[in-house]
């Protein structure tokens, strides 16, 4: 049977889209002009490239849970949540910046790297230094993991460095080279745990280590890569300007990204401070299980903010936003069901507390999934101070929150706190969103007959794909 592709979407307004049922919009939308490349393919290759990390997470997470047991599995995430924290927030938003530099800008891909890694590798000392010398507040309630903490966080300036690398190949529409990149660290993550666990030297540090040490091997990958790589942009702002530009885009689009990671990781970062490295364990395994649709889908935020740069259109941020909420009810109702089966089967009856936490969690990942892909438009718009001023508010209630419930609820209390901060995170997003571009709150929040027969569409298309792949390859064994 021959396969079909979802028509192309239906002309839009400057109000709106057309009123049609025919299938449309979609993260299909818009088509560059002579190109072949859809948004919806390039969103399923990056989305599935995301994916992976948190399936291979998962995948090690019973051997840490069993090797390492709750006490040394908390001193893990309590070393790795304040240095992912620091990477994002002390990059300033440079990596926006690079992907807004190359595809908004039209600067040649090295030229904005290695802007962006003059910039960055001071910050990242002067971050490293910071956290050296506050380890031993972070790890108030953990202070065991305070020498591991000292001895990795050195590595900060480099894995911030490799951020802003992976910002350059999304800001270059190099999505496979991107997904091949995020593939390759994560299977080499989840190759190191096994093979630490194999010869019998996994413990709280080496855990620590397979993490980072796959990334450091991608920065030194994107390095070569970007030096070699033909670049989609030419010309742009160069030297002083390009520094202006960058700086400008980074320092009103620090708020934003500073304030997301607090609504996003704060919560496994203060948890060391405010409660047991048990309770930590726990939350680790249910963050581990929401994260699978979280990653996955939010990942499509890359592309749609790369795309809309490119293109100058907003409009797609709003059709890829009601597409990623259909999808992501639809998944994270499915993973909120099977959460308890999942856990026990993979992680004992001993971490059954966090099957409520991940329920939590799965629920708040619709609005936060939504809101990364829709503040994707503010992005792609020049406008990252619009979305800082937004997020700094539900940034301060879940400071507030984890503050409050976590010392009378423990880790509980944190998801509960997240779902809440999501859900305001989105709404302010989308009222911003609203008032740049015009775009009806409706057009961005409520998926329409059409999206759902697009998402139809296109999981159908790519299962017969799977199918005749899969019967292809037998037919070429057999012969």
């Amino acid at each position: 049977m021959a396969t079909t592709t979802p028509d192309p979407p239906p002309a839009e307004t400057e109000g709106g889209t057309a009123s049609t049922d025919e299938p449309g919009p979609g993260l299909e939308g818009a088509i560059e002009k002579g190109g072949t490349q859809r948004i919806g393919h390039s969103a399923l290759i990056t989305a599935l490239s995301s994916s992976i990390l948190p399936v291979t997470s998962l995948a090690s997470g019973p051997i840490l849970a069993h090797v390492l047991g709750p006490q040394a599995r908390g001193v893990m995430a309590a070393v790795l949540a304040p240095l992912f924290v620091a990477s994002f927030v002390a990059s300033m938003a440079i990596p926006d910046a690079t992907v807004y530099a190359i595809a908004g800008l039209g600067t040649p891909i090295r030229r904005a790297a290695n802007m962006a890694t003059l910039i960055l590798v001071p910050l990242g000392t002067i971050a490293a230094v910071a956290i050296w010398l506050a380890a031993p507040i972070l790890m108030h309630g953990t202070p065991e993991a305070i020498p591991t903490l000292r001895a990795v966080v050195w590595v900060l300036p480099f894995l911030m460095i490799g951020l802003m690398q992976r910002g350059a190949i999304m800001g270059n529409r190099n999505y496979r080279l991107s997904s091949l990149e995020r593939s390759t660290a994560a299977f080499g993550r989840l190759g190191l745990i096994i093979g630490f666990a194999l010869v019998g030297v996994l413990t709280a540090t080496t855990a620590v280590w397979a993490n980072i040490a796959p990334n450091l091997a991608a920065m030194c990958l994107l390095f070569i890569i970007i030096r070699r790589v033909k670049s989609a942009s030419s010309g742009g702002p160069s030297g002083r300007e390009l520094f202006k530009k960058m700086g400008a885009y980074a320092l009103k689009g620090w708020g934003g990204v500073s304030a997301n990671l607090v609504n996003w990781r704060l919560d496994q970062a203060f948890l060391p401070a405010l409660t047991n490295a048990s309770q930590l364990g726990y939350y680790a395994i249910a963050v581990s299980l929401a994260e699978i649709p979280s990653m996955m889908i939010g990942a499509t935020k890359n592309v749609v903010f790369s795309e809309a740069s490119h293109r100058k259109d907003p409009r797609i941020a709003a059709r890829s936003t009601r597409t990623v909420i259909l999808i992501a009810v639809i998944i994270d109702v499915a993973v909120a069901v099977l959460a308890k089966p999942i856990i026990v089967i993979l992680f004992g009856h001993s971490f059954l507390p966090a099957v409520l936490m991940a329920r939590i969690l799965l629920v708040g990942n619709v609005p936060w999934i939504a809101e990364v892909v829709l503040a994707a438009g503010l992005l792609s718009s020049g406008r990252p101070g619009l979305r800082s001023s937004g997020q700094i508010v539900s940034a301060v209630i879940t400071v507030a929150g984890l503050i409050i419930f976590v010392p009378m609820l423990g880790a509980l209390g944190a998801a509960w706190v997240s779902l809440a901060a999501y859900t305001i995170n989105f709404l302010i997003t989308l009222v911003m969103f609203h008032q740049v571009t015009k775009i009806p709150y409706l057009d961005s929040v409520l998926p329409r007959r059409s999206d759902v027969v697009w998402v139809w569409h296109f999981s159908i298309d790519l299962l017969r794909k799977g199918v005749s792949l899969i019967s292809r390859r037998r037919k070429g064994a057999k012969t």
